[in-house]
């Protein structure tokens, strides 16, 4: 009976110490996890921007959990059996103790882990809205950007259509410019050739007027000449007459 009860012991013993390994092993598991899972499969809700990558991480949480949530029943199944099998209070005992409370504690931050990730999703659920928002303001900015370039392209060409029809009134301004300068030109030539014809005109009738002048001064000579001739003749018919009579 007492070798029995000594094998059973020593089996429990190996039990135990694989429990022990099982434990530590989880317990480092459980501390790498928590700073890297925590820090690495739970990403900050910021980093999350469509509705598929919030299911495949909402997914992945919940794998997570169930995964230590199966090395808890594990652990505890495993104790809850070392203790039906141990009656007296004894160092394994303890240890299993020990392990329950362990157990215990791991359930208690898996269930609080449970809890910060619904706040997550909760979180994330809330921030959808927005961030459908910000998708929407920026396809509506996007939009918005296309209809000013668009714009800015005919504004562009209303521009360059303008600048041709300047450049182009501008050179007709020119043309303009030199056919009224070549006028003005004309306009002067024509009035110089004026005066001088006019100064000509003027001076040739001064000269036509003196020349008539002495002609008309000359014919009256004659005419007094011969009024003063013929008064003579008939003078002297008279005399020829009476002495005829």
């Amino acid at each position: 009976g007492n070798s029995h009860y000594n094998d059973k012991i020593s089996h429990d013993d190996e039990k135990l110490a694989n429990l022990n390994i099982e434990v530590n092993e989880v317990n480092v598991r459980r501390n790498n996890d928590a700073e890297s899972n925590t820090d690495k499969c739970i990403k900050p809700v910021q980093n999350f921007t469509s509705m598929d990558e919030l299911k495949k991480e909402y997914a992945k949480q919940e794998l997570l959990i169930a995964g230590y949530q199966r090395e808890n029943e594990k652990l505890y199944a495993t104790i809850k059996k070392l203790h039906k099998d141990k009656q007296t209070e004894t160092e394994d005992s303890q240890t299993a103790k020990r392990l329950t409370t362990e157990n215990l504690s791991l359930r208690v931050e898996v269930e609080q882990l449970n809890k910060e990730l619904k706040l997550r999703s909760q979180q994330i659920c809330t921030m959808i809205p927005d961030i459908y928002f910000i998708f929407r303001l920026i396809f509506m900015t996007e939009n918005r950007i296309n209809e000013l370039q668009e714009l800015n392209k005919q504004l562009d060409n209303e521009r360059n259509k303008l600048t041709k029809e300047l450049n182009d009134a501008r050179l007709e301004l020119t043309n303009m410019n030199l056919k009224m300068n070549n006028h003005i030109r004309e306009k002067n030539d024509l009035l110089e050739k004026y005066e001088n014809f006019k100064e000509k005109s003027q001076t040739d009738c001064t000269n036509m007027k003196e020349t008539y002048l002495c002609q008309i001064e000359d014919l009256q000579k004659k005419l007094r000449w011969y009024i003063e001739n013929q008064s003579i003749i008939i003078k002297d018919s008279k005399k020829l007459q009476n002495q005829v009579d």
